[in-house]
């Protein structure tokens, strides 16, 4: 396999891990894994409708609408679709009423370097840290050799969260996005 040769990740879980303030048990699982209906589509919805993670990641795109079943029913499709086809790998979070409460995702199957994304209800703080550490090492053992990640430079929590999972700020600021932003690598070979 070369550098630039595309990895393959079995579709699995659950990954357990414990939320780092509350110490409540949580869990990771595929996102082709999550079963799709009208109770998985509501409590996305729900999630994705919450003003922080809304403005960061639907604003713009939706025009201002809401965010809606459609959009999770997609969402879910394109997930799973990513699994089938292994392009990319969206997983959940799932709290311990198995609820989704989070996503996090490998972007593509670039075994040199992916982007990595995450994103978690407020009422969930705590889980992405270990979610990501999760993440980094499901890609680890699938044979990625770099994760990198992205951040508004007025973020510092999702800041935090790539620090505390070794990854490591490049020195220059990207300004290529309507927002400044680090990019920030972690390599594993």
């Amino acid at each position: 396999m070369n550098a630039f040769s595309v990895v393959t990740i079995a579709s699995g879980g659950p990954w357990a891990f414990s939320n780092a303030k509350t110490g409540a048990s949580y869990s990771l699982i595929c996102a082709d894994r999550l079963p799709v209906n009208d109770r998985s589509i509501q409590r996305l919805v729900s999630v994705c409708n919450e003003p922080e993670i809304y403005d960061f990641l639907f604003r713009i795109l939706l025009k201002g609408a809401p965010y809606s079943a459609p959009n999770a029913k997609y969402f879910l499709d394109k997930a799973a679709q990513g699994w089938r086809e292994q392009t990319h790998f969206i997983f959940v979070s799932l709290d311990p009423n198995q609820e989704i409460c989070g996503a996090m995702d490998i972007k593509s199957n670039n075994r040199k370097q992916a982007e990595i994304g995450y994103w978690a209800s407020k009422g969930h703080v705590g889980i992405t840290a270990p979610g990501v550490n999760i993440l980094c090492e499901i890609a680890a053992m699938a044979g990625f050799e770099s994760l990198f990640a992205y951040v508004k430079t007025t973020n510092p929590r999702s800041i935090a969260v790539l620090e505390r999972n070794g990854f490591l700020k490049d020195p220059t600021e990207d300004r290529s996005k309507e927002y400044p932003r680090f990019l920030f690598v972690r390599r594993f070979a």
